[in-house]
């Protein structure tokens, strides 16, 4: 049988160790630090616990508080990440956005500016004036002023005073008649001199309507008292 002395002692007729007491209290510090790190978490309990072992020694345990809310916790930050990254994308577009308007201000800035250079170094038309030229007019020609020898060269009598008539109708006023050295001619020839070659046109402009025409020259002599001669023909 054991005696009353060798009967097991209750806790707290252990003697405490002074050692043990020290590090008991730091480790019930640390769980309180522990604590105050999430102090509006009220159901996180951190429980110490003395336990009884065979040397009669206490060991101290931490049981890690079961409830802690880490889900809550992520949420929040993955929350703040989330806008961070909102944040971080809006500013980029942004900043994009005013590069992409920026060079194309510039381009067109330069565009202009280059339509404008381009402008610039065309060389301005000058109108140039063009004469206006005068038509010149033809002198005109007055039967009266022309001085004119009809011959007769057909045989026929009265040939070239007819012939007088007929001009003299047509505003001729400067005659003499007289004979050709032949009357072999069978059509009627005109000459006139050079410096009254204008005139020739309408003498045969004139005759025709009354004579067969044969030659028409300007090959009277200058010295010919006479602008034009006038040989009547059979015709």
């Amino acid at each position: 049988m054991t005696s009353d002395n060798d009967q097991a002692q209750t806790p707290d007729e252990i003697e405490k160790d002074p050692e043990k007491d020290a590090a008991e209290n730091d480790f019930n510090k640390e769980a309180e630090e522990l604590l105050t790190d999430e102090p509006s978490e009220k159901s996180a309990e951190v429980k110490v616990n003395t336990v009884e072992i065979d040397s009669g020694e206490k060991d101290l345990s931490l049981e890690a508080p079961e409830n802690l809310p880490l889900t809550k916790k992520k949420g929040k930050n993955l929350k703040k990440i989330l806008l961070l990254a909102f944040l971080l994308l809006a500013v980029s577009g942004l900043i994009g956005g005013g590069i992409f308007v920026y060079q194309k201000a510039m381009a067109e800035k330069d565009e202009n500016q280059n339509f404008l250079a381009t402008e610039t170094n065309q060389p301005t038309p000058f109108l140039t004036q063009i004469p206006t030229v005068e038509p010149t007019e033809t002198p005109k020609l007055e039967r009266k002023t022309l001085k004119l020898q009809i011959l007769n060269g057909s045989g026929v009598a009265g040939a070239a005073g007819k012939a007088q008539a007929f001009l003299e109708n047509l505003g001729y006023q400067s005659f003499e008649v007289g004979n050709a050295d032949s009357y072999e001619f069978d059509q009627t020839e005109i000459s006139v001199r050079e410096s009254r070659k204008d005139y020739l046109d309408l003498l045969i402009a004139d005759l025709e309507a009354e004579y067969a025409l044969g030659e028409k020259d300007a090959d009277l002599p200058e010295e010919s008292e006479f602008d034009a001669v006038i040989i009547i023909g059979k015709d």
